[in-house]
């Protein structure tokens, strides 16, 4: 009788295992191609002519419009949040993310595409991880929450090995356009 009241049967558990599981996931989706993005970015740049240290500056620029789109649309997911809920925000987060992996593809024939991707990369980093974030905090017991924190953060540290090592596989062996498959 013991067991069956236990933590595994608690009905809050089972929705923060469903959380590190999708948390896991989408971690390792993203991590197949994070750490490979500058590379690939640079190497669009360089393909359409233009000389390392400017594919450089312009790839630089790409990520700095990424993360300034992010920090202006935290303020944009916090109300949406308050809104419309966290599902919405998760939703177009994830809506945002595809297309930007999308646009990421196409901007190897047109670097215009460079731009939209990084708007859109930018949109699903303050929409989707404002939420996601904020959905944890919701799930977590304020007495455990420390504990709760560093499963999560070892899920993830073990994801961010094994993501990028099999990215790496998947590039040298098909190339990039698999990746995008995945």
């Amino acid at each position: 009788m013991h067991f069956y009241r236990s933590i595994l049967h608690h009905k809050q558990f089972r929705y923060l295992g469903a959380f590190y599981i999708h948390s896991i996931i989408m971690l390792f989706s993203v991590a197949i191609f994070q750490i490979f993005n500058g590379i690939y970015i640079y190497q669009i740049f360089v393909d359409t002519g233009f000389k390392m240290h400017q594919a450089l500056a312009f790839c630089s620029l790409i990520f700095s419009l990424m993360y300034l789109v992010q920090a202006l649309s935290v303020p944009v997911a916090l109300w949406l949040i308050a809104k419309k809920g966290l599902r919405f925000s998760v939703f177009w987060g994830n809506g945002c993310l595809i297309l930007f992996y999308i646009f990421l593809f196409l901007a190897k024939f047109d670097p215009i595409f460079l731009i939209l991707a990084s708007i859109l990369g930018g949109l699903n980093l303050g929409l989707y991880w404002t939420a996601h974030h904020a959905y944890f905090v919701e799930l977590t017991d304020d007495k455990k929450q420390g504990e709760e924190i560093s499963i999560n953060n070892a899920l993830a540290a073990v994801v961010a090995i094994g993501a990028p090592a099999f990215g790496g596989l998947v590039i040298a062996y098909f190339g990039y356009e698999i990746l995008f498959l995945i």
